[in-house]
C-alpha cells in the first residue's frame, strides 16, 4: 500500500507541473500588456489601438522604443505576444 501511495504522490505532482505548464503556454497565447514586454532586442508581435493587424517590432535602445523593422518608432501600443514558432525549420 505504501508503494501504491508514493505512485499516486508521484502523479499529483506531475500533474501539478502540467497545469502550470498548460497555465504559462495559455498566457503566452493572448495579448498582454506591453509593461511586459521584452526589452532586449527580442522581435514580438505588438498591436496599436489605432490599426487592426499587429505589426512585427523590437525594443530599441537608441530610441527607447518599440520600432517596426523598417525603424519606424510606433505609438500607442496596448498588447503583444510572442511571435510564432516556424512550423517547418526548412524556411
Amino acid at each position: 500500500m505504501p508503494r501504491e501511495q508514493d505512485e499516486i504522490n508521484s502523479l499529483k505532482q506531475e500533474i501539478h507541473k502540467l497545469e502550470a505548464e498548460v497555465t504559462r503556454l495559455r498566457k503566452a497565447a493572448n495579448w498582454q500588456p506591453m509593461s511586459t514586454a521584452p526589452r532586449d532586442g527580442t522581435y514580438i508581435l505588438a498591436i496599436s489601438i489605432d490599426c487592426s493587424l499587429p505589426d512585427i517590432v523590437f525594443f530599441s535602445k537608441e530610441s527607447e522604443w518599440f520600432e517596426e523593422l523598417q525603424g519606424n518608432a510606433l505609438d500607442y501600443l496596448i498588447g503583444w505576444m510572442p511571435l510564432p514558432t516556424n512550423p517547418d525549420a526548412r524556411y
